[in-house]
């Protein structure tokens, strides 16, 4: 199990001490790096301690924990905050929920079973993410098309742009991208060398944008599949400009604004159907149970507030993994249905096309 980097801060040494000492962070899949007592050492514990989680009060001496929040947008690090807050400070963190580096938040007295279950899912989250941006660029066959010194720098230009992107700098990003083309058009690689190599780009750049906003699958039902669209440029002028489109489209997605409307009820369901949408026995009834309220209560807020239904979301996401698995020859397709957490195949099938235009045989074809 990949380790992540914990920091924890607040004043209240009982408290503290208590996270540092009662949670089981090894089993949990943490390294425990650090504490902080007030806000200014934890400024400088930014500068000096590497971390990937930092579960901060919002009230502390010299410096809050929204400050800290603040300072760690400014600096771009890529540090996923957990908020520690009483109750008389909940609207600040509810507030503060919106940013984009902020997971979650726990009410004092915190719960240790909740605090627990909430590690989990973070762990769990940040993980996936990790895993979707470091997959390689190229599978084994298109690799052998190029040497490996110029795959490396394709792999290293495509990441600046998926971390401009998750940071929603859209200049930044667009910069990193035309470099990106210039090494495609310099290299002079075949044509469907250069459709696959912006294929994998445009599947990177939408997991990257499911998982960093709650809006992320509204975006990517928008702008279409990235198969169908690369496919109908018809020349590498249209397909360029098509990823600048796209690129830009993301960045905005993950701009603050992404959360604004977002209860944390919904919130706590997007991240949960992220995690689970490849189990079969998943389904609204259970999220809803999960969740301690009516299904019909879950429906009417989520699609309210997400701009779609609970369903389309999670068969949304079952079909655009499946467009990654279909990239694979060695599966098949009643493979990838139950891979995606659809056992009927027929089903699947007919869901495939409905929101793909294609059958996954014809899609496969096409990669």
């Amino acid at each position: 199990m990949e380790k992540l980097r914990v920091v924890v801060a607040d004043d209240e040494d009982i408290i503290r001490e208590g996270m540092c000492n009662y949670i089981p962070w090894e089993e949990l899949g943490y390294q425990l790096v650090g504490d902080a007592y007030d806000g200014q050492l934890l400024m400088e514990m930014l500068a000096s301690t590497p971390m990937d989680v930092l579960i901060t009060d919002i009230q502390m001496p010299k410096a809050t924990g929204l400050e800290v929040i603040e300072e760690i947008n400014v600096r771009k690090l890529d540090i996923t905050v957990v908020l520690v807050t009483g109750y008389d400070e909940f609207d600040y963190a509810k507030r503060a929920i919106h940013s984009r580096i902020v997971f979650d938040y726990l009410v004092k007295p915190i719960d240790l079973s909740e605090f627990t279950e909430l590690l989990r899912r973070l762990h769990e989250e940040i993980c996936e993410r990790r895993r979707r941006l470091q997959l390689p660029l190229l599978d084994q066959r298109e690799m052998a098309k190029l040497h490996e010194e110029e795959a490396e720098v394709l792999e290293e230009k495509v990441q600046k742009i998926m971390i401009c992107v998750s940071h929603g700098e859209k200049q930044d990003a667009l910069a990193a991208f035309e470099r990106f083309w210039e090494t495609l058009e310099n290299h002079q690689y075949e044509e469907n060398l250069v459709r696959r190599v912006c294929l994998e780009l445009a599947f990177k750049l939408r997991w990257a944008l499911i998982h960093r906003g709650m809006s992320g699958v509204r975006w990517c039902f928008d702008l279409g599949d990235p198969l169908c669209s690369i496919a109908d440029c018809p020349d590498s002028k249209t397909l360029r400009t098509y990823l600048v489109g796209l690129i830009s489209c993301f960045c905005d997605a993950v701009a603050p604004t992404d959360f604004k409307h977002i209860s944390p009820l919904v919130k706590a369901c997007a991240d949960s159907i992220r995690q689970e949408y490849c189990n079969a026995e998943f389904s609204l009834q259970a999220l809803a149970e999960k969740m301690n309220v009516s299904a019909n209560y879950l429906s009417t807020c989520f699609k309210k507030e997400m701009g779609v239904g609970f369903l389309r979301y999670v068969n949304g996401l079952r079909i655009m993994k499946a467009q990654e698995l279909l990239a694979d020859v060695r599966l098949r397709t009643y493979e990838i249905a139950n891979m995606v957490g659809i056992e009927d195949q027929r089903y699947f099938s007919r869901l495939f096309k409905e929101q793909t235009g294609l059958s996954p045989s014809e899609y496969r074809a096409m990669l």
